[in-house]
């Protein structure tokens, strides 16, 4: 990656424990115990749990606990911001499956095919207010409206992307790499900037925005390349945005040769990403480097026709 491994930070493992805190404050923050709430009323909770349970790779959740160790915030600071990141993001997950209809996800059944729209529409509104509750358990008390200010705009920005990618599909790249931005980089950058804000290193917020949205459009290129056939078979009932169509939409590539201007377009913003994380102070954008990186490496060996 032209010299960009001599800047990586060291290899980041963010600690099981942590991990498995945010994931005991996720489930308590969702099952709100109230006097005569039987089951029929706490379906929401349920859904919510369920798709939680599913698994996933707590990528943003890591993110804001690598950021926050790194920026020398408290323990519970730290777990507090990656249970809103986490939280944020699985809710985007149920209501995404729900306006795509795909029905499953992690190998499992989405929570609507399980729930219902109605239980899984209710079980993401559940999951995107308990974030903002997540939130509140900081400590830095002065700062939190700033970053509960930043946690609107960014899920404004992603709702703004959905929507833009259910109207229509992309007419140019630009289109393309601004949806994938809106909906994949704001979510993406949010942990390492409330860890930066919680930090008060609010000089470093642009940094983290241009590296999380990079790593967002390189992330989706290489999504669309694996899912070509099924995006082209799906076209037929849906609107699909998938980064080969849109070059062949716009003549940049012919039918031959669209694969490999995609790569070549993920591999750059990938790129992009790595050398912009390590430019965060502290290492506190050590793991989106490291995954920068490892995408790259498995972009480029990937083999798409």
């Amino acid at each position: 990656m032209d010299g960009l491994v001599m800047r990586q930070a060291p290899r980041v493992d963010v600690a099981a424990l942590d991990l498995l805190e945010v994931e005991r404050r996720m489930a308590s923050l969702i099952r709100v115990s109230d006097e005569g709430c039987t089951a029929s009323l706490d379906a929401a909770s349920a859904a919510a749990t369920y798709h939680l349970q599913t698994g996933g790779q707590r990528i943003r959740a890591r993110l804001a606990l690598h950021a926050s160790t790194s920026l020398g915030l408290a323990r519970d600071d730290a777990c507090s911001l990656a249970s809103t990141a986490e939280l944020l993001h699985n809710a985007s997950l149920i209501h995404d499956d729900l306006q795509d209809r795909d029905r499953s996800r992690r190998d499992c059944d989405t929570a609507w095919v399980v729930y219902g729209d109605e239980i899984a529409i209710c079980a993401g509104d559940l999951l995107l207010s308990a974030a903002y509750c997540a939130l509140a358990g900081v400590s830095c008390k002065s700062r939190l409206p700033r970053m509960m200010k930043l946690t609107h705009l960014r899920i404004t920005h992603a709702v703004r992307g959905q929507c833009a990618d259910l109207k229509s599909q992309p007419l140019s790249i630009e289109d393309y790499k601004t949806i994938a931005v809106a909906k994949s980089g704001a979510l993406l950058g949010l942990p390492i900037e409330l860890a930066l804000m919680a930090a008060d290193k609010t000089d470093a917020l642009a940094v983290a925005k241009k590296a999380a949205d990079s790593f967002a459009i390189g992330y989706q290129i290489y999504d669309d390349l694996q899912d070509v056939d099924a995006d082209m078979t799906r076209r037929a009932s849906a609107p699909v945005t998938n980064i080969v169509q849109v070059l062949k939409s716009c003549r940049a590539a012919t039918d031959r040769n669209a694969s490999d201007l995609a790569r070549k377009l993920g591999l750059e913003h990938l790129k992009s990403a790595a050398a912009t994380s390590a430019d965060l102070p502290q290492h506190a954008g050590g793991l989106l480097q490291q995954l920068a990186i490892e995408l790259h490496t498995r972009l480029t060996e990937s083999c798409f026709r």
